[in-house]
């Protein structure tokens, strides 16, 4: 019951830490499982409001395990794991037994997964030490063993004993889905770069620049440079990237074998005709018609062409030209090469 004399506050903080200790006496969740007490066994007991203070004398932030023991036999322990604004704090609810009226315990704590010496305790039988304002100052001997290098990957903050456990940081990608995934890494310095999977063979169309996987069935049309634009004379219809070889228009080609024909007093010239297109000058001095003049090579011709676009096409046993004009010039393009063509007499 609570005293009729105490004042609002007072009887929030009586209740609050009747309603801690009696959660405290039921529950031993709070206990390690090695530091198990049963009251049962004892015929006094003291109850403790306490907090632990770290290396700096301040208030630790973390949840401490705390246990009495007399010689080996835990007679109480408890958790700092409630939190008291006030004073910005962990509090832990210690009851501690004895069958004596006064005892001397000591006090252990659990940092770091090590059993730390934390002092010794005055039992008194229906003791009170610390209230929730004032809790009572658990001050652990800090011999911690673990890395004390600040550099480490594993420093441990309150370890006071190196025992040579640090880890070298070691900076790199972390991520194995990454392109540049490092194994030895510990430590992501956000360098990852995703992986992009495409051609790498610069010799292919389908070159990706961004690419940093090779992926061959990406690489399709191996690359054939030539002029690809079909108005210049240096037009290579295999050509599938343009190498900024074309030069001479077919207009103006007609135009200089025109007055290379006007300037040759010789009607009969033996020229050498390629695979393909190519240009050729009617030099006789009188005209003749384009199939009598070519008759002799009809299997091997695709096309004639001359400046204006008329078209000879003897698959199709159409003339669109006529007749060759002397001095004039003509597009041809072929099946396979020529050689020593004479117009045919």
């Amino acid at each position: 019951m609570v005293p009729p004399t105490m004042k609002i506050d007072e009887k929030f903080i009586y209740i609050f830490f009747v309603a801690i200790c009696f959660f405290q006496l039921s529950d031993s969740s709070f206990a390690q499982s090695s530091w198990i007490v049963n009251p049962n066994e004892y015929e006094h007991s003291m109850t403790i409001t306490c907090v632990v203070l770290n290396e700096s004398s301040s208030y630790f932030e973390e949840e401490i395990t705390i246990g009495v023991f007399d010689g080996d036999q835990c007679v109480g322990t408890t958790t700092t794991n409630t939190f008291f604004p006030p004073i910005n704090a962990n509090l832990g609810f210690l009851v501690v037994y004895s069958n004596q009226l006064t005892d001397s315990y000591t006090i252990k704590v659990i940092m770091d997964d090590q059993v730390v010496d934390a002092g010794e305790l005055s039992f008194e039988s229906n003791g009170v030490l610390g209230t929730l304002e004032s809790p009572y100052e658990i001050i652990p001997s800090y011999t911690i063993f673990g890395c004390t290098d600040p550099e480490s990957l594993n420093y441990n903050n309150n370890a006071t004993v190196d025992d040579g456990s640090c880890i070298e940081v070691i900076l790199g990608c972390t991520d194995e889905s990454a392109f540049n995934y490092d194994p030895l890494a510990n430590t992501d310095d956000q360098t990852c770069i995703p992986i992009v999977i495409g051609c790498t063979n610069d010799n292919y169309l389908e070159y990706d620049e961004n690419a940093n996987t090779s992926d061959e069935s990406y690489c399709i049309n191996l690359i054939i440079l030539g002029c690809q634009d079909d108005h210049y004379i240096e037009y290579n219809s295999n050509a599938n990237l343009d190498d900024g070889s074309c030069n001479t228009t077919w207009q103006q080609a007609y135009i200089d074998l025109s007055q290379e024909c006007d300037n040759t007093n010789e009607s009969n010239i033996i020229i050498d005709l390629p695979n393909g297109w190519s240009m050729f000058g009617f030099t006789k001095s009188e005209s003749m018609n384009l199939i009598d003049a070519t008759f002799c090579i009809t299997d091997k011709i695709i096309v004639v062409k001359d400046y204006l676009g008329a078209a000879y096409l003897p698959e199709f046993n159409f003339n669109g030209i006529g007749s060759l004009t002397p001095g004039l010039g003509y597009q041809i393009k072929l099946t396979e090469q020529i050689i020593n063509f004479n117009y045919c007499n």
